[in-house]
């Protein structure tokens, strides 16, 4: 039984150590809180694809996203700690970079941490990479 303890504990030390490694301390997309204060204006690609329909009235900017990029997660945290300063008709698509293929050939992408923002016949209105903040994404937007 003290082994068992031991071992338990040591796992939940170490999940803990996982996440303050890769910065992944932010709740996830799909949680109902987040989803309750986010109303759209974030989401998961998977999020996306279930309903497209739902955003037909808004300004679509993917953000090609990668787990290992720390720009990457500055920029996930500065949107989900700012989300209210996202306009209502703006919905981030938080796309895969590594898991992409299509959608990276389609907007030419070629790094992660790329933003492209689509018209509605998913021309590319807008295409920024290194952004560092909510703030600079929102100030590059195109009115489409």
């Amino acid at each position: 039984m003290k082994i068992f303890l031991s071992i338990l504990a040591a796992l939940v030390i170490l999940g803990s150590g996982a996440a303050i490694l890769t910065g992944d301390d932010s709740p996830s997309l799909d949680s109902p809180q987040v989803q309750a204060e986010n109303n759209g204006r974030y989401i998961t690609i998977d999020q996306f694809r279930s309903n497209p329909e739902r955003y037909n009235d808004r300004r679509l900017v993917y953000f090609f996203h990668a787990n290992w990029c720390p720009t990457c997660r500055a920029l996930e945290n500065s949107i989900t700690s700012n989300i209210n300063s996202v306009p209502s008709d703006v919905t981030i698509i938080k796309t895969d970079f590594d898991d992409s293929n299509s959608l990276r050939q389609e907007f030419e992408v070629r790094v992660q941490h790329t933003l492209v923002q689509i018209r509605d016949d998913r021309s590319v209105a807008g295409k920024w990479v290194g952004q560092p903040n909510v703030q600079s994404v929102l100030a590059a937007l195109q009115e489409v």
